[in-house]
């Protein structure tokens, strides 16, 4: 039974990336090899809660706030991500997205008040670099749980994903072997690495939230 169900959730991410990756047409990025490796630490806990906070509670989960140069579109992608991770993952029974923008996190508490929420989830892209034709992408993301009706902070994690940069072989036998058989020249245009390392991210903060478990 928990295989199935490790499938269905594997299969309801690799298709939340693909909805993420054609909507997030601020994402770009150059060609890097398919088997380029991507390094991920496990979430990290600054504050979590000490018990079981409910799982028939309502949470609504914010626009995610997002550096200057991206799009705030793309906040609204990455909450509607999470969003929906959270629910394959049964972390909460309902979980809802919310459009509105927020500043502060008293403006967030307000609106889950306004929408009957008992939680909202208030995120943060701190870094996204989306590297080069060799790789190097690079992202950081926070997320808050804040309870409506106290103001506290129940959960607060931090997660960073990093891409291996693909150097080219520069070495002697390289260059000999490029002379017979010239490498592949990399181009620009495929699809960027951001959408994959989003949804691990979610995909991990939401593993730790409903299992409780802290590394």
């Amino acid at each position: 039974m928990q295989g199935k169900q490790g499938q269905v959730r594997r299969g309801v991410v690799l298709a939340l990336i693909g909805l993420l990756a054609c909507g997030c047409t601020g994402f770009k990025s150059g060609q890097v090899k398919p088997d380029t490796a991507v390094k991920a630490g496990p979430p990290v806990v600054y504050i979590h809660p000490r018990g079981d906070i409910g799982w028939d509670k309502k949470v609504g989960v914010l626009p995610f706030l997002v550096p200057d140069n991206i799009g705030q579109a793309q906040g609204l992608r990455v909450a509607a991500l999470f969003k929906d991770v959270l629910l394959g993952q049964r972390v909460f029974r309902t979980v809802e997205q919310l459009a509105t923008p927020y500043g502060t996190l008293r403006e967030a508490l307000d609106l889950g008040r306004a929408n009957g929420l008992d939680y909202v989830l208030a995120g943060q892209l701190g870094t996204v670099f989306e590297g080069s034709e060799f790789g190097g992408a690079q992202v950081e993301v926070s997320v808050r749980l804040l309870a409506v009706a106290t103001g506290d902070t129940v959960w607060y994690l931090e997660q960073a994903v990093n891409q291996k940069i693909d150097y080219p072989e520069v070495g002697f036998l390289a260059r000999l072997a490029a002379i017979s058989s010239p490498p592949p020249i990399r181009t620009s245009g495929a699809p960027s690495p951001v959408p994959n390392m989003l949804a691990r991210v979610a995909t991990d903060m939401a593993g730790v939230m409903a299992g409780g478990e802290i590394r």
